[in-house]
């Protein structure tokens, strides 16, 4: 089930349970604060989410697992749910039998941790890779699917090979990859901005592997192609239909059905976009389906962000039904306005056409379509805007 909000049907809720955090990410959208959701108004989201149609939710953060209760948060879970953490909890056993007794009851649908190297993740993560591997060895004895988030960069595009190995032997269900924003504590370093020709041809390297070993773990790329593209044969495909279709959506409405929910009840599509905060669930006494009520004030402002629709050189595009018009994140983060194409999937849509074929998305291409709007040398990094 969905609520939909314009053309955005929105399924799912990101909460923010806790600003808290033992680590400080290098690249974290996160202000690590001591803010978390009260357990009273915690319950009062979930209660009214569940009433309104939502289908799950994932608990984030921040550290969920700091919550000062969280036990009592768990408690108050009816629906489907994932969790978002760095893990190092679960590593410590008396946690570990808590938390897994906690749950034992609950539809826990999976679990993320992030890992970024196996030399030197302490450099992005601030923690060593032996304890993440460490966490995501515990969370493999708990009945759910288990998540490894990768941010790639130009010092860590060499290690995709031996992250890639490192995850299949311990048995991960999903790997997730995205490109780093460039946007961070300290920002990003020469060192680790990349080509695209490098981000492409490392993709590719891990697609290739994956197919030739037949490998159960699934590799998602953001905003890219995953390892299992959706079923579809040319014959089926209606390009022009496609065009009309995205020209009435919003392009996060076309790739995301969630929006985050901050500690402090702040309503956002994306932390991506976190300077453009809706309204406050506070105001609404914590009740999410009372919040986006027609012509009520947050309805309105997410209204007006739909308006955003897909962009024009998005809908002429030969790879839209790949890309989906990309993630206005990038498009804000790289090129500092909304109204561009998203300048990452635009390079590598270009750069990908072996890849598209080894994994059967070629089908999705229109060749009688134009190319990407965004184009950068085969040398020019990875970089923002001046």
């Amino acid at each position: 089930m969905s609520l939909a909000i314009g053309s955005f049907e929105v399924s799912s809720l990101q909460i923010h349970v806790t600003e808290k955090c033992n680590l400080r990410c290098k690249n974290c959208f996160n202000q690590n604060t001591s803010q978390e959701i009260g357990v009273s108004s915690f319950k009062r989201l979930h209660d009214s989410a569940d009433r309104s149609g939502f289908s799950s939710i994932t608990l984030t953060g921040g550290e969920p697992l700091l919550h000062s209760h969280f036990y009592d948060l768990l408690d108050a879970i009816k629906l489907p749910f994932s969790i978002f953490t760095n893990g190092l909890r679960l590593r410590k056993k008396s946690f570990f039998n808590a938390f897994s007794h906690a749950i034992k009851n609950k539809n826990l649908k999976q679990i993320q941790v992030s890992l970024d190297s196996i030399g030197n993740n302490q450099a992005y993560r601030s923690v060593s890779s032996s304890l993440v591997l460490e966490s995501i060895n515990a969370i493999k004895k708990l009945d759910t699917r288990c998540v490894v988030a990768t941010s790639i960069n130009g010092c860590n595009i060499h290690e995709i090979p031996v992250l890639y190995d490192t995850l299949c032997s311990l048995g991960v269900d999903v790997w997730r990859v995205c490109v780093t924003f460039p946007v961070s504590h300290k920002g990003m370093t020469g060192a680790e901005t990349l080509s695209f020709d490098e981000l492409s041809a490392g993709l590719h390297k891990v697609f290739l592997a994956n197919h030739a070993n037949n490998n159960p773990m699934k590799v998602e790329v953001s905003n890219y192609c995953s390892s299992t593209p959706p079923p579809a044969t040319t014959e089926n495909i209606r390009f022009e239909a496609i065009e009309r279709h995205f020209a009435s959506k919003n392009t996060c409405a076309a790739c995301s059905k969630s929006m985050t929910i901050k500690s402090n009840g702040e309503v956002k599509i994306c932390d991506a976009l976190g300077e453009m905060p809706h309204g406050n669930l506070a105001s609404y006494d914590w009740d999410i389906g009372n919040a986006l009520s027609h012509n009520s004030a947050l309805h309105n402002n997410i209204i007006k962000f739909d308006s955003i629709k897909t962009n024009r050189h998005c809908l002429s595009c030969k790879y839209l039904l790949i890309c989906h018009g990309g993630c206005l994140g990038n498009s804000y983060r790289w090129m500092n306005t909304l109204d561009t194409p998203d300048p990452i999937a635009c390079n590598l849509m270009a750069r990908s056409e072996s890849t598209f074929e080894l994994l059967g998305y070629n089908r999705f291409i229109n060749t009688n379509a134009c190319p990407p709007y965004h184009l950068n040398s085969s040398t020019e990094p990875i970089k923002k805007e001046a």
